[in-house]
């Protein structure tokens, strides 16, 4: 165990692991460009769908091309529109009664023929008309039209195309580029949490004084990073560092400044002579400064961080009054800031109170 946590310290307090960036500056649109590995890669996979999508963009040309040449192929030859330029002697003439014929078949095609499409239609050779096969023309355009589904649905998800690409590469060549790195979560060492010590720290409310220094009755524990909460019996309260042994005038509570402790109070308003009671916790705070939690013209009479507190009321003696004792259960006081006045126990005098 000793040797783990000596190995954490080097870690943390030596230069036993250093942290290296690499700054990399390539030529990017002609100009030098300082980045990082990230975005070089970020940039490198967003080219990479542009190129793919381009691609498959020519790739659903062509077939659209072949699908139209087929389709135009076919209706010249099943329907002998070549019959009707038999006796056409110029080429102008030709041109011109082809581009009649294929009118009333215009909605079976893509387009408008050009003189370029009726150009190869007069390079057909005579045997190769006599001998056209229309179903195996058919078959053909069947799978250039299946060819071109997948092509525009590669288009409307190019990312996941791109994805399963790169996939595609690293199953075929992944075997011939072995990676000669190695993959490795490294864990963060928490310089805090190293340094951590657990303290013990001692109050003694007879002297007034607290650290770990002190060998008081009241003892507790705590991190070298924690913070000190101390109360005084004057009304004021003040978070500092713990220290090793310090006099705090009129202690009377101390322990950790951790943010979540109910602290429950009970005094006396010295005028009225009326019980009070309150709790709160001490969220925010500045160091070594001085806070009140009760007003001047208050008395305290007891001081707790015990949940499950009962105290009791000892009345001063009153004409016509039974009850000299009464009993009150601390949770039921809302939990409200340090500064408020809190609940009156009672509308009578009390001359004692006990925590039990």
């Amino acid at each position: 165990q000793y040797a783990e946590e000596l190995v954490e310290a080097l870690y943390a307090f030596t230069d036993c692991e250093v942290s290296l960036n690499s700054q990399v500056i390539v030529i990017k649109e002609g100009m030098p460009w300082e980045t990082d590995i990230h975005e070089v890669l970020a940039y490198n996979a967003t080219k990479l769908v542009e190129f793919l999508k381009l691609e498959l963009e020519i790739d659903r040309d062509r077939l659209l091309e072949k699908i139209f040449y087929k389709t135009l192929e076919r209706i010249f030859i099943e329907n002998r529109l070549y019959k009707k330029i038999e006796t056409v002697k110029t080429l102008e003439g030709i041109h011109d009664t082809l581009t009649n014929s294929f009118k009333p078949y215009r909605k079976k095609l893509q387009r408008e023929p050009t003189q370029e499409d009726r150009e190869k239609l007069l390079q057909i050779p005579i045997r190769r008309i006599s001998q056209f096969d229309i179903d195996k023309n058919k078959e053909e355009i069947a799978i250039f039209q299946e060819n071109l589904a997948d092509v525009e649905k590669h288009l409307k998800n190019v990312k996941k195309f791109t994805i399963q690409y790169l996939k595609n590469l690293i199953e075929k060549y992944g075997k011939d580029f072995p990676r000669k790195t190695k993959i490795k979560a490294l864990e963060e060492v928490d310089i805090k949490a190293i340094s951590t010590k657990e303290i013990k720290v001692g109050f003694d409310p007879q002297t007034c004084f607290v650290g770990t220094k002190v060998s008081g009755p009241n003892q507790f524990e705590c991190t070298n990073f924690d913070k000190l909460l101390v109360f005084s019996k004057d009304g004021t309260y003040r978070v500092m560092n713990i220290p090793e042994k310090q006099y705090y005038e009129k202690a009377c509570w101390a322990g950790v400044a951790d943010k979540k402790t109910v602290m429950s109070v009970v005094y006396k308003n010295k005028e009225t002579g009326l019980v009070w009671a309150k709790r709160f916790i001490v969220e925010k705070f500045i160091l070594e400064k001085s806070y009140r939690y009760l007003d001047e013209n208050a008395e305290l009479l007891q001081i707790t961080e015990s949940a499950d507190t009962t105290v009791e009321l000892n009345f001063a003696p009153q004409g016509g009054k039974k009850t000299r004792k009464m009993n009150f259960a601390l949770e039921d006081v809302p939990i409200k800031g340090a500064q408020t006045r809190g609940v009156r126990l009672a509308n009578r005098k009390v001359k004692k109170v006990v925590l039990k």
